[in-house]
């Protein structure tokens, strides 16, 4: 059987207020061209995954299903999510969200066909506050776009505003062939997003395709400040690590000094004895990329954290 032209890949862990909607939006799609459903769920266990084989045994030959026969944790469910796909494009997005377009997949693979310079692509979305039931769009995509059709982003504006909703994503399924992910230390949407555009442009398009919900057991949302900008340093680190060139951007590098410098003073503040093997690994970090002044302030606050917890 040939390979569809795109993948929507869709990462679900104890999502059942939110997946049937999460998968109604994929059915939604009005596209032109062959494609599938893969559904990865980490072993739910609130009845995301009786949901999910629902729409399976509903839907066989459109909708496929990574199997688990246990919970293997967000970050190994996703790559295998994302290198499970054969087809030329993949979209993805994970169960707690939900596309609101019928056109989404396919304004956006028209785009990056009509565009071979870009090889990955986002679209405005609305966030959703649970607890406050607000609705927004963030400022950032207006001042962006500005009645422009997309805005062009590459290495040298990544990170300027925030531009790559990540359930809005649709790439070129090739850009990960140049990379093993596998072998990556970590890698995350962002390391994603800095490995495609370490190989072509990317697009925020001027139109809203999705919802974005704000709740606290995203996987996002749901994390410490601490994890969260943690989990930021490892994928820039990881990602420098594999991509060489990526080091050559001062505001990629001063990114990736910051989060760590602030994930081991968050640390330090609620320091545990249980976190000792944790805050020196993020120590040896600071001493090998910080400048002599972070460096002297980090060994100060390493001893007197471990000072203070005899």
């Amino acid at each position: 059987m040939d390979a569809p032209l795109l993948s929507v890949c869709l990462i679900t862990y104890n999502h059942a207020t939110y997946i049937r909607q999460a998968i109604e939006g994929v059915l939604m799609q009005q596209i032109n061209f062959s494609w599938e459903l893969i559904i990865a769920d980490d072993y739910s266990t609130d009845g995301t995954r009786e949901i999910v084989f629902e729409y399976h045994e509903k839907y066989p030959e459109l909708i496929k299903i990574i199997p688990r026969s246990e919970n293997v944790g967000a970050a190994k469910n996703w790559i295998e999510l994302i290198s499970f796909s054969r087809a030329k494009y993949i979209a993805y997005f994970e169960g707690d969200d939900y596309w609101t377009d019928p056109s989404k997949l396919q304004k956006q693979v028209d785009f990056l066909e009509s565009n071979p310079s870009y090889g990955i692509c986002w679209t405005k979305a609305t966030y959703h506050d649970i607890l406050t039931n607000k609705k927004y769009v963030p400022e950032s995509f207006e001042q962006l776009l500005e009645n422009e059709t997309y805005y062009t982003i590459d290495l040298n504006s990544y990170y300027d505003k925030y531009a790559t909703p990540t359930l809005t994503t649709v790439f070129k399924a090739n850009i990960l062939s140049l990379y093993n992910i596998k072998k990556f230390s970590y890698f995350n949407d962002s390391a994603l997003f800095l490995t495609a555009l370490s190989q072509c442009n990317g697009a925020l398009l001027n139109f809203n395709s999705a919802t974005y919900r704000i709740h606290t057991s995203g996987l996002w949302n749901g994390v410490n400040n601490y994890t969260k900008k943690l989990n930021i340093f490892y994928a820039l680190d990881s990602a420098m690590a594999k991509i060489p060139q990526l080091s050559s951007f001062d505001h990629l590098v001063i990114w990736r000094k910051w989060n760590l410098t602030q994930a081991y003073y968050l640390l330090a503040e609620s320091f545990s004895i249980k976190d000792f093997k944790q805050l020196t690994f993020l120590l040896i970090k600071i001493l090998k990329y910080q400048d002599w002044v972070e460096k002297r302030k980090a060994l100060k606050i390493y001893l007197k954290t471990l000072y203070s917890a005899r």
